[in-house]
């Protein structure tokens, strides 16, 4: 999946709303990612959203883990969204979107594995929150990815892009 502006998968078209622009390094405690916005595929999607008012239609968000790989199988990551002054004082705040057992990952990074594993993360329950922190962005959305227990020193995950993208469905 190399071309930035969408996603494909099995039987999906994928559009995506904001990505990484470097691979991601998880250790320790884990770690922030910036998530460059495409504003031309928010623009897109609520044009699209307008379009579709009242016909039943449904948008789909996902945040993707592309890539992953590693050697610490069974090891589940979460995901936060932060946003900015959403608490009274006016502090950033994290809010959790997902989680995933990373099962396999061992064997997916192997040499002859291809490419490692790809997560789709169902995160339509937090649309609205996305799509508020994307019109309050200037230009990147912040992730943070976390192992569920720290991991050991020496040990790490690679993620070679995170996006958070938008699928319409048909009604």
């Amino acid at each position: 999946m190399t071309d930035s502006t969408n996603a494909t998968g099995p039987g999906r078209s994928l559009r995506v709303i904001a990505a990484s622009d470097a691979p991601i390094l998880v250790q320790r405690d884990g770690v922030a990612v910036p998530l460059r916005i495409d504003r031309a595929a928010v623009v897109a999607l609520a044009s699209e959203q307008a379009a579709h008012a009242g016909d039943g239609s449904l948008f789909r968000f996902y945040l993707m883990l592309e890539r992953v790989r590693g050697t610490h199988d069974a090891t589940v990551l979460q995901a936060f969204l932060r946003t900015q002054g959403a608490t009274q004082a006016g502090h950033s705040q994290d809010t959790y979107l997902a989680s995933v057992g990373l099962f396999g990952l061992r064997r997916a990074s192997a040499d002859d594995a291809g490419e490692g594993l790809l997560y789709y993360l169902d995160v339509t329950s937090h649309a609205a929150l996305l799509q508020g922190a994307i019109a309050l962005a200037e230009a990147h959305l912040r992730v943070s990815i976390r192992p569920r227990q720290a991991l050991p020193g020496g040990v790490a995950i690679d993620i070679g892009r995170i996006s958070i993208c938008v699928e319409h469905v048909d009604a």
